[in-house]
């Protein structure tokens, strides 16, 4: 395991900043929305939380617990984790990569020119 861990690490002392980026971007497929104005992981609709800026979000973060619901035993768990979902806001938790997402963009269509 041990030679695993350093071999892992000589190949990332190697690895320019971008194709890092790149790299660490493209383990698993995301999609954006635009949702009330920011970038989200949730697309606008009806079943999505509501989403929240990062500053608006950082200032209501203690109020979260408040949202809390007891849990009924008659009543169907998902049908009420839908809604509590739905009440609780939701960061845009993308917001501050705007440069980095853009940049890792221009990459790929960089690295698509050099293919073609």
């Amino acid at each position: 395991m041990k030679h695993l861990i350093q071999k892992i690490q000589d190949k990332r002392k190697n690895t320019s900043w971008e194709n890092y980026v790149t790299d660490l971007l493209s383990w698993v497929p995301m999609n954006f929305y635009r949702n009330n104005g920011q970038v989200s992981r949730y697309p606008d609709t009806p079943r999505s939380p509501k989403i929240l800026a990062n500053s608006e979000f950082e200032e209501i973060r203690d109020t979260l617990c408040e949202y809390g619901q007891d849990y009924d035993a008659g009543r169907d768990f998902f049908d009420q984790f839908a809604e509590l979902f739905k009440q609780v806001p939701s960061p845009a938790t993308i917001q501050p990569m705007y440069r980095v997402c853009e940049h890792v963009y221009d990459l790929k269509i960089m690295d698509s020119m050099k293919r073609k």
